[in-house]
Parts: structure tokens; sequence; C-alpha cells
């Protein structure tokens, strides 16, 4: 991917402080070139010497906050996790910007107002709320985590409220001016892709023929016609809200036909 041109690099998971070799992969980033680096972490693993490491080897980092009280955070996230990610955030705002991610489902989606309020009270300098993807594992607990009709419709009200800014019609082109490549090697033009359609990947890193693939990919002339993202998503200042709509994805529509 750098010899592609890759200049900024996100990590997710799964746990990426799982790995022993994390920070020798962020270092491995760094000599090749990447100055723009960033870790999405439920901050269970995180103490004071690993924000320190963090600290000297990312730009930004995204930590995961699904409750405003252990009750609720622990139930999605596991038992003592909410007392953790809280103390890493708070240790890891005091010197990295600090982006705390929301996922509301219909377990946590009453107390939404109080998570962000608690999310800037410990040191996050920007919030992004995602509605919950029913697809993978939970598409197998639909009657714990989906959201009723008017649990969405509150919960669009109370977007639009919070930013004022409604952009509908974000628009997405298939340029490799950002990716998503799986644990596998799969590169998708974006994570719902390789969640919804894992099928319709865009190229496989581990296959040598697949490095054509992605220079053509790359070529100005290749580059598919702006379509619609099927997410609506309002902006603010230091808030974003992604939700779902009834739209498919029209790429993933052109590419499946």
């Amino acid at each position: 991917m750098i010899q592609l041109g890759a200049q900024r690099l996100l990590i997710t998971g799964g746990e990426p402080l799982m790995r022993q070799d994390l920070f020798e992969l962020l270092n491995h980033a760094h000599a090749f070139g990447i100055d723009n680096i960033g870790l999405l972490t439920n901050g269970w693993l995180i103490d004071g010497s690993k924000a320190r490491k963090l600290t000297n080897c990312l730009q930004s980092i995204g930590v995961s906050l699904d409750g405003a009280s252990a009750a609720t955070h622990d139930k999605i996230r596991g038992l003592g996790s909410f007392n953790k990610v809280c103390q890493a955030i708070a240790l890891l705002s005091a010197s990295l910007p600090v982006s705390v991610y929301i996922t509301v489902s219909a377990v946590n989606y009453y107390e939404l107002d109080k998570i962000i309020k608690l999310a800037r009270h410990l040191g996050a300098s920007f919030v992004h709320v995602s509605e919950i993807n029913l697809a993978g594992r939970a598409r197998l607990s639909l009657d714990l985590f989906a959201l009723s009709h008017n649990q969405q419709a509150i919960l669009r009200q109370f977007a639009s409220s919070m930013t004022q800014k409604s952009k509908p019609d974000i628009r997405c082109t298939v340029d490799l001016s950002s990716v998503y490549l799986s644990a596998e090697g799969l590169v998708y033009a974006c994570s719902e892709a390789g969640v919804t359609k894992p099928d319709l990947y865009l190229a496989d890193i581990t296959e040598q023929k697949s490095w054509h693939q992605l220079e053509t990919l790359a070529q100005p002339a290749t580059v598919c016609s702006p379509t619609f993202c099927c997410y609506q998503t309002y902006t603010g200042i230091d808030i974003s809200f992604c939700l779902n709509t009834n739209s498919p994805c029209p790429m993933l529509l052109e590419r499946s036909n």
C-alpha cells in the first residue's frame, strides 16, 4: 500500500493492542514515510506507559465508549471495561487528540446525551456517533440491538439538534484515496463493503496479480462516477452522526450486477 502512495494509516480491530508487535508495526510505517497514523481501541489495555508510547507513535486515536455508566457500557463491552475506557480517554487526551466512537443501539440510545457529555468531560476533542450496523454477529441479536422506528426517529431529531447541519447526500468514489484493508489482506472501497458484501473486494494484496489491479484502479481514468453514500450523516464542529438509511450502497449494487 505504501508503494501505491498510501499517506495515512488507521489501524482498527478487533483490538490492535492485543498484537505484541503493534509498536514495531507503527515504527515500520513511520520508517516508510507514513506520517499520519491513527488507531481505534476499546481502551482496555491502556495504562500510563502505553499511553506515552502511543503518544510518540500516533497523530490521533479513537476510543470506543458505549455507555455513560458501567451498567450500560459493560453490558456491551464486558465487565470492568467502563472504568478502563474512562481511564484511557483521560490519559490519552492529555497529549493526543482523542475521538470517542459511540455505537448507538437499543441498549444505550436512551443515554446518548449523557455518553457525549461524559466523553467531553474526559477530554475527547471529537465525538463520532454511529447507528449500529445490523450485520455480522449483531444480526444474531436483533431483539437486543435493533432500534425501533420510534427510536430511530428520536435519534435523527437528536442528531439534527446537535449539529444543525445535515448532509444526507455525502458522495463517495472508488478512487483508492481511502480504502478498507481486512485482516485477510482484502481491499474494499470502505468498511461497509467489507462487512455487508465480503465477496466484493477490489483486490487481494496477498496475490501478486492484485498489484496490477490496484495500480489500475488508482488511475484517474478508471475512477467510478460519484454515487450517494447509503448512510445519512450529520456534522457539527466537534461531533458527527452516521445513521442508517433504507438505501443500499449504489456502488455495491453496481459491482453486484
